[in-house]
């Protein structure tokens, strides 16, 4: 079987995939979520997320997580997985923050991609 989550990191930064892929079906896991549903973790930069965060919220403002759920599609496919959406991350506000906390950023990045994932 596939992995459910795939990830793509939009700008170069460090991450850790794995870390970030088992956090979101930890997540899948605890809320009872249909065996083969699948998603997308962007890793971004803020000016993105400010960008999608205006379109589509009318926030004039950055933010360190966005979800997208995806649309019902208009007909049943019959054996295909269901795609739940996508989950943007702002990494460079997210680290900015985190230093600022004194948190770690892989646990901050962790924490976004499961409220993600729960949205």
């Amino acid at each position: 079987m596939s992995d459910p989550v795939s990830l793509q990191i939009v700008h170069d930064t460090r991450v850790d995939p794995r870390r970030l892929k088992q956090a979101s079906r930890a997540a899948l896991q605890q809320c009872s979520a249909e065996e083969g549903n699948r998603l997308t973790i962007v890793v971004t930069k803020a000016d993105a997320l400010r960008q999608l965060n205006q379109r589509h919220r009318q926030v004039d403002g950055t933010t360190d997580v966005l979800s997208f759920p995806a649309a019902d599609p208009p007909v049943e496919i019959a054996e295909s997985a269901r795609y739940l959406g996508d989950i943007l991350i702002a990494h460079d506000y997210v680290k900015a923050v985190a230093a600022a906390r004194h948190i770690d950023l892989g646990d901050a990045l962790c924490l976004l991609v499961i409220h993600g994932t729960l949205h």
